[in-house]
Formats: structure tokens, C-alpha cells, sequence
């Protein structure tokens, strides 16, 4: 079953996230799983029986003061999306992040304003929109707040990996919702 999504061996999966879709990315493709995420599991798994506490909360996916794994990998898919529609606002490579940032910002409230409202019930954005305005319409569909300003924007681009293409566990379990 490849979604396209491989998670590579070489990369480390850090958060709980990454580390629990490397795990169900081992699976999937009979491979071994990376040495983080083999640590990771058995202390949670050690964890959870010796605390009598459950799996989630003794893998770090819940608990107080959390944010709810589904939650978050809502969060990497509008991440991902919103760079992905700062990618296609320049018009060249030579435009810098902050730039992107600052074309894409006002679009993005003119969307949420005029677009979104009349079109969040379709199945898929409009295929004759520009490729940024669909990019968009796939953020707003996870119903997680868009950052609206230039600098709410470019904040979220170090959390994100969409620039380089580099796909995460976390990422692999976000195709799943």
C-alpha cells in the first residue's frame, strides 16, 4: 500500500507523531522499523503496564495539556497545505519566504472572506482556480484557524517540511483522515 508517503529509514521521527507513523509505515512496507521508534514504543508499552496508565497517554499521544493526536495531524495538513500556497504565489525562486508571506497574507483573508463561505460544502475546490487559491481552500478544509497576517504565516514555515519535500511519519498518518 504506498501512498507515496514512504518515510525514509534515515530520517529520525522525533515526536510522537512521526514516530507512530514510522511505526505503521514499517509495517505496511515490511521494513524495520527506525531505532527511535523501536525505543519509543517499548518504553510506552513498559510504561503503560507498569503505571497502569494507557498506551496513548505513556507514548506521549494524550494527556494533559496535550494537544489530541488527530488534532495535530489536522495541524500538519494545514501546515503543509498553507506552504504549499506560499510555494505558488511566487513567481520566481529569487522571492523570499517573508515576501510569500506578505503576498500570500491578504489573499488568504479575501478567500476566507469571500471564498470559503461559498464553496466549503463542495467535494474538492474548483478546478479552473489558480493552483494557490486551491492550496487554500485544502487548509481551510481542516477546519483548524488560518493564520491570517503575513507574520502568523511565515511562523508556521520552521515547523513545517513542505519547502523540502521531506515526508514524516506524521505526515503519513495526516493521509488518513
Amino acid at each position: 500500500m504506498d501512498l507515496g508517503t514512504h518515510f525514509s529509514q534515515t530520517q529520525c521521527p522525533t515526536s510522537p507523531a512521526d514516530m507512530l507513523g514510522d511505526l505503521l509505515d514499517a509495517v505496511i512496507e515490511v521494513r524495520p522499523v527506525a531505532a527511535t521508534t523501536r525505543e519509543w514504543i517499548v518504553t510506552g508499552i513498559l510504561s503503560a503496564i507498569r503505571r497502569d496508565e494507557s498506551l496513548d497517554q505513556a507514548l506521549g499521544l494524550a494527556g494533559t495539556g496535550k494537544t489530541r493526536l488527530q488534532a495535530q495531524l489536522l495541524m500538519l495538513q494545514r501546515d503543509e497545505r498553507l506552504c504549499e500556497a506560499l510555494q505558488l504565489v511566487a513567481l520566481d525562486e529569487s522571492v523570499s519566504t517573508w515576501q510569500r508571506c506578505q503576498r500570500l497574507a491578504p489573499e488568504l483573508r479575501r478567500f476566507m472572506r469571500e471564498a470559503w463561505p461559498k464553496t466549503k460544502r463542495m467535494s474538492a475546490p474548483p478546478e479552473f482556480w489558480p493552483a494557490y487559491k486551491r492550496a487554500l481552500w485544502h487548509a481551510a478544509r481542516t477546519d483548524m484557524k488560518l493564520p491570517e497576517t503575513a507574520s502568523g504565516l511565515h511562523k508556521i514555515v520552521p515547523r513545517n517540511d513542505a519547502f523540502s519535500g521531506k515526508k514524516t511519519g506524521g505526515k503519513l498518518l495526516a493521509n488518513y483522515l
